[in-house]
């Protein structure tokens, strides 16, 4: 009998901005180990938000919007994220740069 499989396949962190954007594969896995059916699955997680004062905004629960993809995930008949899958994400995620809100310069040209 085919088998659903949800794959981690893709993090990417954008430094730029601070989001990181997750990809998994939902797939259908025949008996013999094909893969008969494979789909994206994307989200993205916000990085800490700095208002220009300098105060930082509660950060993204990243618990809770992984609770929602494997909500999702449920919904079209796939398994949840693995903890494997969570631990690796959670290892980018303290990569991550944070994003600060840039405080306009005095005789800055730029701004």
């Amino acid at each position: 009998m085919p088998s659903v499989q949800t794959v981690l396949e893709q993090i990417e962190v954008n430094v730029l901005n601070g989001y990181t954007f997750i990809q998994w594969r939902k797939q259908l896995v025949a008996d013999n180990g094909t893969v008969v059916a494979s789909e994206p699955h994307r989200t993205a997680l916000a990085p800490e938000q700095y208002m220009p004062d300098g105060t930082l905004l509660p950060p993204t629960d990243r618990s809770a919007q992984l609770a929602n993809v494997d909500a999702h995930l449920a919904e079209l008949g796939f398994p949840p994220t693995s903890p494997a899958d969570r631990a690796l994400i959670a290892s980018h995620d303290t990569r991550r740069l944070t994003v600060k809100a840039a405080k306009p310069q005095k005789g800055n040209p730029n701004v």
